[in-house]
């Protein structure tokens, strides 16, 4: 946690690019009135703000892999013991490939979220609040600080409803996913069990059937992926 919450204290690349046009424009009044000098000092101060940007970007990418690294490691071995802890009764009774693809993706969801949560979703809403002070303050212009907010926060409302919407769809395609690994490991091994009464041709087919229902609800994810990618699209259209 402590290497996530300096991850988002370095995230100064959303407000660099806020405040490098100001320079830009700067540079181009000094060319208007022919003052050379301080369109060099605007253009280099600019150049400098960009190139922080990236310097900020990598930096903050290397430090979260450190984070990643530290997590990965303590979410599995906390999971591997706490199957271990399990009673006898359960691990009789366990279907192993739907417990091993719920354990990769509680492990991955888990990194998701850190990721999203401290080096996207927080640097936005303080990206969204800069730029609104800026429209407001620097620009003298409320009444486009008050549009730009209008828009990000229908931006956030909308976005919020279509991925509930999807959860549907990514619960189904989950449970699927779970199926159809837990059929191909449990079949696998029993292997002799299967080869003993012949049942093959059976094996295959629910492994077959379990696929293609994964499948579809891929398909479906996939497609209500792309609505909300061009209903944002949609939005920024329209955005100031």
């Amino acid at each position: 946690m402590d290497y996530a919450v300096f991850t988002q204290a370095l995230d100064f690349t959303d407000l660099y690019p806020k405040i490098a046009p100001a320079y830009i424009g700067k540079a181009s009044t000094a060319l208007a009135t022919f003052d050379y000098d301080e369109a060099y000092r605007n253009i280099i101060v600019y150049v400098s703000l960009m190139l922080l940007v990236s310097f900020f970007k990598e930096m903050q990418s290397i430090i979260y892999l450190k984070v990643a690294q530290a997590a990965f490691v303590q979410l599995s071995e906390k999971s591997f013991r706490h199957l271990h802890s399990l009673s006898l009764d359960w691990h009789v009774k366990k279907k192993l490939g739907e417990v091993i693809r719920q354990m990769d993706r509680g492990i991955q969801a888990c990194d998701l979220l850190m990721k999203y949560l401290f080096l996207w979703l927080l640097p936005a809403i303080l990206e969204c609040l800069l730029v609104t002070i800026i429209f407001a303050t620097y620009f003298n212009f409320f009444p486009l600080a008050i549009a730009v907010f209008f828009f990000v926060f229908a931006y956030i409302n909308l976005t919020v409803v279509i991925t509930l919407w999807r959860k549907k769809f990514r619960k189904s395609v989950a449970k699927s996913d779970n199926d159809w690994h837990d059929k191909c490991t449990d079949s696998l091994i029993n292997f002799e069990t299967v080869k003993y009464f012949t049942a093959e041709q059976f094996e295959i087919e629910r492994f077959s059937k379990a696929v293609s229902k994964f499948q579809r609800g891929s398909v479906a994810v996939q497609a209500s992926l792309g609505f909300l990618n061009i209903s944002q699209q949609v939005r920024e259209s329209f955005a100031p």
